[in-house]
Parts: structure tokens; sequence; C-alpha cells
């Protein structure tokens, strides 16, 4: 009996000895295995240039509007909750979350981050990658938001190897000499920064809200620069359209110009719609007169602080695929109308308080490329088309 029972005990031991072997043997096999999917990103850039976001000449509002030190291009759209602005520095996200938010704790702030390109940040300041063959133009390649920030981390492990290598805590870092609008006719320099802090964009973002005592949602909008926002709107009303037309919401891309306009439209437009919607309910509620509806949704969403007509009509958006929208479709015509006043809203003065019309800056764009050189024409026509 006791001869069976020592038996027993050994080939028990035995067994926990196996099987914590296979259970070590597969360990180091899922090991190895993140490895693997951690050197293999979905977008390589461990060979890409790396450039900050800032550049002379990157902030054009007039001297009139509000600023803050360090995000280029803010501004607000008045009556509405909804601001712009270029890639902030850190502290200038920390200004920006402090001037949006209306004193409650813990208040509810959506930022969208309308950038394709990955954003790391290097001693406070955004920089992000670029290929050494295109080193003028921001990365192009499609990624949705998880696929971004994956990449972001990928950026910050590719810069720390660099750092550590240079044997005195610095990056190769490359610069526009100088800003031009056709990337085209770019030219860069080449220097060396010191690292002394180094993060992925979102840690950065929520590092400050934290500060400021804010929920952060911090929302990806992946738009190529200069190309048509397909189907990432729906991002923008997914996120909104359930959302109290009270609640904060921030855009910003490289510049604020483009990409930060596109999606301050689609805010405006959606929370005209909540608005408005609130406003017809205490209608019915017998709490406001219709001629008062009326005129609030005037004032508010219909009025101009000025009004002037373009006299060419591709400035007006009458082109001709518009014009057979407008024919085709009841209601569209006055949808135009309605994106029209919100388009100028957004736009630079006296009508808004942007820096680019939407609508104009398609006709604008043909201009500049009718009298570009050739060898200049293709950046501009990728913009038209």
């Amino acid at each position: 009996m006791e001869e069976k029972s020592e038996m027993l005990v050994e080939g028990i031991g035995d067994n926990i000895k196996i099987t914590g072997l296979i259970e070590n043997i597969e360990d180091k096999e899922n090991d190895a295995k993140m490895d693997v999917e951690e050197e293999i990103p979905f977008l390589d850039l461990s060979n890409h240039w790396i450039k900050p976001d800032m550049f002379d000449g990157i902030h054009v509002l007039e001297d009139s509007f509000e600023k803050i030190e360090g995000a280029p291009n803010f501004r607000q759209i008045p009556g509405f909750p909804v601001f712009g602005t270029g890639q902030p520095t850190e502290k200038a996200v920390e200004d920006i979350i402090s001037r949006v938010k209306t004193g409650k704790e813990n208040q509810k702030i959506i930022w969208f981050v309308m950038r394709q390109e990955p954003v790391v940040y290097i001693n406070g300041e955004s920089f992000a990658p670029r290929d050494p063959d295109n080193p003028h133009m921001n990365i192009s390649t499609r990624m949705d938001g998880e696929q971004i920030r994956s990449v972001e981390s990928h950026l910050v492990k590719v810069l720390e190897k660099r750092k550590n290598e240079s044997g005195n805590d610095t990056i190769q870092i490359m610069m526009d000499l100088e800003f031009a609008e056709n990337p085209m006719e770019r030219e860069d320099e080449e220097d060396n920064l010191t690292v002394e802090d180094l993060e992925a964009l979102e840690n950065t973002y929520s590092k400050c809200a934290a500060k400021c005592n804010v929920d952060l949602e911090v929302i990806h909008v992946p738009i190529t620069e200069d190309h048509m926002p397909m189907n990432y709107m729906d991002i923008i009303i997914d996120a909104l359209k359930n959302e109290p037309a009270s609640t904060p919401c921030v855009f910003n891309c490289q510049m604020g110009k483009g990409r930060t306009t596109v999606g301050m439209v689609a805010a405006c437009l959606i929370k005209e719609i909540i608005l408005t919607a609130e406003l017809r309910r205490m209608e019915d509620m017998k709490l406001i007169e219709p001629e008062t509806l009326k005129s609030l949704i005037y004032e508010k969403f219909a009025k101009l602080p000025f009004k002037e007509e373009e006299e060419d009509p591709l400035a007006r958006g009458e082109f001709e695929v518009i014009k057979e929208l407008c024919s085709a479709h009841p209601g569209a015509s006055e949808a135009k109308e309605k994106i029209d006043v919100i388009i100028d809203k957004c736009g630079p003065p006296p009508r808004g308080v942007g820096i680019q019309n939407l609508r104009e800056s398609i006709i604008q764009t043909k201009w500049k490329y009718d009298v570009a050189l050739e060898d200049k024409q293709a950046a501009y026509k990728e913009m038209i088309i």
C-alpha cells in the first residue's frame, strides 16, 4: 500500500514537472509571438524622417483674433462650442482645455484629431514622420484610429532606439526652410535635437486632461491632407449625434486649416440640427412663440455678420455637379444654402473667423493650377481631384 502511495506521489510530481515545463515553453512561445508582433507594425517607420509640425508662418489668423501661445490658428465659431487649432504644443493643449471647459468638474470634451499621419511629442512639441522619398508630404497610408495609435507607439520606440544609439540622447530631425503651399516648392534642412521627453499623442492629451480635471475623449478622424474626407464624416456624426448641443468639441490637424475646417463645418451642422430640434420641442410645449422660434433660428444659424454676394458663380459653389444635384433632389437647394452659411462662418473674415473657405478653395486651387509651371502642377491637380 505504501509503495503504491509513493508511486502515486512520484507520478503526480512528474506530471507537475511536465506540466510546468509545457507551460514554460508555451509562455516563451507567446512572448516570442508578442515580440514578432511588436517588431512588425502596421506601418514600419524605422527608416522614416521626423519633422516638427511647427514652421515659420504657420499662424495666419489676423491679430485681432484670440490667441493661445503654441496653438496656431486657434478660434471658436461664434454661437457654437466648436473650436479649431493647428497641432498644439503640450502646454497649449492644457491651455485649450482650460479655455474650452465651462467650469464643471470632470466635464466631457471631445477632441477630434483630423490627421491621417501619426504624431508624437518630443520635449512638449509635436512631430510627424515623413517618407524619405516624399519628405514634403504627410504620410498617406490609410489607417483607422487603432492603427494610428499602434503606429504612434511604434514610432516612440523607433525614436527611443535612435536616441539611445546616438550616445548623447539626440535624434536627427528634418525641418522646412520656409513654408510653401505647394509641397513641390519646399526645401529642407537637417538638425539634431536632444530628447528629454518622448511620448505618443494620446499620452500627452490624457496627461493634460488629468491636470485640467476633464473627461477628454480623443477621436481620430484619419483624413489625408488635401483629400476628400470620404466615409470618415460618419465618425464625427456618430460621436456627436447623441451628445447635448452644449458638449464642447475641438478639432485639429497640422496647421488647423483644411482638415480642421472640414470637421468644424460638420460639427456646426450637427449641433445646429440638435439645437433646432430642442427649440422646436419647446415650441410644441408652448414655451416659446412660433415667431420667436423663427427669429432665434435666423439670428443663430442663418444670419451672417457680413453678407457679400460673390460675382463668380464658381466661388458660390455653382459647379455643374452641384447644380445637377440641386435639380434632381427636392430640398437640395435649401440644404446648399444652409451649408453655405456654415462654410462662410467657418471661413476667413469678414464673413467668418477661420482661415479657409471650403467652397471657394476649390476654384482658388484651380486658378493656382492654371498659372503654375507644368512641373509644379501635379500637387495642385491632386488637391482639386
